[in-house]
């Protein structure tokens, strides 16, 4: 029933903007949002960061495609779209702007390589230790595939650990969780950010690997599950 209402509220928006009217499908869809974890999520933010681009607002745009582009990055429309807007927003900002937070053992455990790599070696390492189990000795290839696959689980939990992002908006970087606290510097729209905790409605992001602030957390897409994220 909801994922119906989801889907509607979806085409009504799009009927808005064929019809002539953006700014109000745009509007309708700002007013429905849809939980990450819907199957109408994806739909939902490419058909947002669409709209978002007709209004001349790239760097919000660009946060919503890459959600929709992380979940389906076979799909020909969404792909031309996120990289249609990546290169007007890199153009503005800079090559290489929007993505400076993450670590390189972030960058692989983002990547859609790391999963299965991560399995395979668990097979590996199962049916190494089945054959030893047989011969009843273990040989250098089984504790080579063991410690491969622990490495792989290893990097997972770190790289897992804080939850990748975007910001939906430009925002003031602060010191502190609240506007009292100290101005850092400011987050573009469209900008990688890696989630350190939330705390009061507001999180504690790095932006790159030198820098990390405070920013509101509604202005903070997230484009990994936010269980890894700490409370505090």
């Amino acid at each position: 029933m909801m994922a119906a209402t989801h889907a509607d509220t979806i085409r009504q928006a799009v009927r808005l903007a064929r019809e002539g009217h953006p700014s109000q499908g745009l509007a309708l869809l700002l007013e429905s949002p849809v939980p990450a974890e819907s199957r109408d999520a994806s739909l939902y933010h490419y058909t947002l960061g669409w709209l978002l681009a007709q209004q001349d607002r790239p760097g919000e745009a660009f946060s919503h495609l890459d959600f929709a582009h992380r979940h389906h990055p076979g799909d020909a429309l969404i792909q031309q779209a996120w990289e249609r807007t990546r290169t007007e927003l890199e153009r503005k900002q800079g090559v290489g702007s929007l993505d400076r937070a993450s670590t390189p053992v972030e960058q692989w455990v983002d990547s859609p390589y790391s999963t299965p790599t991560q399995a395979l070696f668990a097979v590996l390492a199962l049916v190494a230790c089945a054959g030893a189990a047989r011969k009843k000795q273990i040989g250098r290839w089984t504790l080579l595939l063991w410690l491969l696959a622990f490495g792989a689980s290893a990097l997972q939990f770190v790289g897992s650990r804080n939850p990748q992002g975007r910001a939906l908006s430009t925002q003031t970087l602060r010191s502190g969780p609240s506007e009292d606290f100290l101005n850092l510097g400011s987050v573009e729209a469209g900008s990688e950010l890696r989630i350190i905790e939330s705390k009061d409605g507001w999180s504690r992001v790095r932006i790159s690997p030198e820098s990390s602030g405070w920013v509101p957390h509604e202005s903070v897409l997230l484009l990994m599950p936010p269980s890894t994220t700490r409370e505090r």
